[in-house]
């Protein structure tokens, strides 16, 4: 490549806003660069109420028919937005959408080596704010998983906004986010990044 050439090609890239946001996406759903972070939450993981780790694994083409269970729960449509339960065609159109979105990460929660449910964070904004939603499986309830998947959110995202709507009389939800150090904000429950955050202590320890 000349220099003209390159040249030439960082100065569209500077000029172009829309060349940027489409070459950060076309990375993104290449490599979300939470690695790091989500090696911190294999070393150090937050644990269930039997003592087994929790943790994330990224969502694949291949757990779109258990997050269809899962969804389909009279539970989980009780306090969802929509009360009706997806068919396989509509949910399958979603799935595969929020796949392909490198705005969101989309997590399987983890409970040792079974999957128990789901916690995706949604982009809200380019200024660093995500939506959380999170589900657990109707048979992991009651054993601390969603306490400690939001830790774990906080861990992969530390520097962002998280903020999840819960409805009215979804008094276990309430209980959650609030027992999470979240902050009520009418229908919303926001969690704000510490001043200063930076590596956590398992990362300072094995820091030269």
């Amino acid at each position: 490549m000349r220099a003209d050439d390159l040249r030439d090609g960082l100065q569209t890239l500077i000029t172009d806003r829309q060349a940027r946001r489409a070459m950060g996406r076309a990375a993104a759903s290449l490599c979300d660069g939470l690695g790091a972070r989500r090696v911190l939450g294999v070393l150090d993981p937050p644990l269930a109420h039997d003592g087994t780790a929790i943790s994330f694994r990224p969502a694949v083409s291949a757990d779109a028919e258990q997050v269809l269970i899962w969804q389909r729960d009279s539970g989980t449509r009780r306090y969802s937005r929509n009360p009706a339960a997806p068919d396989a065609k509509e949910h399958l159109a979603w799935f595969t959408t929020r796949l392909d979105n490198p705005d969101c990460l989309f997590n399987i929660i983890m409970h040792g080596d079974v999957p128990a449910g789901v916690l995706r964070l949604d982009s809200r904004a380019e200024d660093g704010t995500y939506e959380i939603s999170i589900h657990i499986a109707p048979e992991h309830l009651r054993l601390g998983i969603a306490g400690a998947a939001l830790t774990l959110a906080r861990i992969l995202l530390p520097g962002a906004e998280l903020w999840a709507e819960v409805l009215a009389n979804n008094d276990a939800s309430h209980a959650l986010f609030c027992g999470a150090s979240y902050c009520a904000e009418g229908s919303w429950y926001v969690s704000r990044p510490r001043s200063g955050h930076g590596a956590p202590d398992i990362l300072e320890k094995a820091l030269p």
